[in-house]
Order: C-alpha cells, then structure tokens, then sequence
C-alpha cells in the first residue's frame, strides 16, 4: 500500500513538473519565437517561470514616482523608445500579450474583431475577489455579447457629449487649482493621475471624490481613510503586485489565495470596494424608482 502511494506522489510531482517545463518555459520561448519571427518587437527576452514578471513587480514598488502607467513605464523603458511601434508583444504573462498601440487597427478590433479577442484568464483569477465575473475579462461566447449589447446603450454618442463636458468641467476646476498658488512646483505625474481619477468618478458617479465619501483602507494593521480613487488605486496596485509574485508566476494555483497579512488586507479592501459599488447602485436605483430625474449632465451608473 505504501510503495502504491509513493508510486502515485512520483507520478503526481512527474506532471507537475512536465506542466510546469512546458506551459511556463517551453511555450513561453515557443510564443516568443512565433511573434518575433513575424517581425513584432518583443519587450526585452522573457526570463525562464518568471518571464517579465520581476521586472514589473520593481515599477509597480515605485508607482507613484513614474511617468505613464505601470505597463506603458515598462514598455518604454525596455524599448528605449519615446514613440511606442504599432504592435508589440509584451511576455508579463507565459502567454505573451500582443499590445496594439495603433488607433486605426485599435478602432478596427474593437468594432469588427472584438469577439475574437480573448481576455487574460489569469488577470482575471487575480482580480477576481474585486470584479467578480466582470464582462472585461469574461471570455467572447453568447453570454458575453449579451452583456456588451445591454452595455452599448451607455455608450452612444448622445451620453457620451455630457460625459466630455464633465471631463471638460474637472478639467479647468483642476488649472484654476493650480493657478491659484503661485510660484508652486507641481508633481505632474501626481496630479495628472489624480486628475484622471476625478474625470472617471464623476462620469460613471455623477459625483466628485469629496461628495461619495471617504472608504476604510487598511494596511499592516493601520486603517487610513481614502476617498474612493485613492482606495481603488491602492487596491488595484496591491492586486498587480499579487500577480507578478514569483509563486504566481510559475503557478496558477496561487492566483484566487490570499499568503499573507499584507494579500489578506488586499482581500479585505477588495471586499471593501465591492460594497461600495454595490451600495451606489442600489441607491442609484432607489432614487430613479422614487421617480428622481438623472443628474444633469448625466453618468454611466445612471
């Protein structure tokens, strides 16, 4: 009996690492080789089970210092190049993301080839205690074109308008802000981030930052009141970082756990933001079925 369980351990950890060797080293090189022999730039040569994960993990340590988002930074600075080319291929995960940075062929898949364009399933595992079932990472079958097609409604050019008038209206409150300090030195980057925050709240909100509230974050044992995209940005940053662990990397049976004081108060804050976005809906309905008009100007929620 025990030599048969010995047996079936040996057998257990042979597919594990012929799993590992060919899903996480093999076919990452494999990837790699189909991309760049098409003539697509690969950002930097993927290292063996980590693949650009590392690198990323470092810029996402400093995120508040640099100049684009925490993918951009990264692909910048690993192509040395001001201007990013039209198409790239980025190996964050073993499967490689083809990144288009092309507003033509962008505008053509979203519009034409969007069902053929499959999500990160390992972002989402990651994400998940925050997004749920979230439509931006579920796969492109029946279920998923019935939710974008309900979805499309918000997004008409009529709704749109008043949301560019809100992004508009943030816009110069923040200059006017600006201008009156004088003599000031500003983080741009800071600002900027902040600026972008706002201009997504008050359109899918229809409120500013001060007006929904602040959220309890916690964080090794310190809790820290944050208005909500402050928290979101917090969360989001702490979720990535779970992403481009080591162990996750090489393993996919990390993603949906939670090791740690510090990835048990991602948890917690996740948890959090859900609540959030749940109570905004059901007060949003409320009042819509207390038969109170849209706010002027109108936003994604209502």
């Amino acid at each position: 009996m025990l030599d048969l369980v010995f047996t079936l351990l040996r057998l257990l950890g042979l597919c594990t690492l012929a799993y590992v060797l060919y899903y996480k080293l093999f076919m990452v090189y494999y990837k790699y080789y189909y991309y760049t022999s098409q003539g697509i730039p690969s950002v930097g040569l993927p290292l063996p089970f980590v693949n650009n994960g590392l690198t990323i993990k470092k810029i996402l340590e400093r995120v508040n210092s640099i100049k684009w988002t925490v993918l951009e930074e990264f692909w910048h600075s690993s192509l040395g190049k001001a201007v990013l080319p039209p198409i790239l291929v980025d190996f964050s995960t073993p499967r490689g993301l083809l990144v288009i940075t092309d507003p033509e062929m962008v505008q053509e898949l979203y519009f034409h080839k969007n069902q053929h364009m499959e999500k990160s399933s390992k972002f989402k595992r990651v994400v998940r205690s925050m997004t749920g079932d979230s439509i931006l990472f579920d796969k492109s079958d029946a279920v998923w074109a019935e939710k974008r097609k309900h979805l499309a409604t918000a997004f008409y050019k009529d709704k749109l308008i008043p949301m560019m008038e809100t992004v508009i209206k943030v816009t110069n409150q923040t200059v006017q802000r600006w201008r009156l300090v004088p003599r000031r030195s500003i983080d741009l980057t800071a600002e900027i981030s902040d600026l972008v925050t706002e201009c997504v709240l008050q359109c899918v909100f229809g409120e500013s930052c001060e007006k929904l509230g602040k959220l309890t974050h916690v964080s090794n044992n310190t809790t820290q009141e944050l208005y909500p995209g402050q928290f979101l940005k917090s969360v989001f940053n702490s979720q990535m970082l779970r992403m481009f662990s080591l162990y996750r990397q090489i393993c996919d049976l990390f993603d949906e756990r939670f090791i740690g004081q510090s990835e048990r108060d991602t948890l917690s804050n996740s948890l959090t933001f859900r609540a959030f976005i749940v109570k905004m809906i059901a007060e949003r309905r409320k009042q819509m079925g207390a038969g109170q008009s849209a706010k002027e100007g109108g936003d994604f929620l209502t």
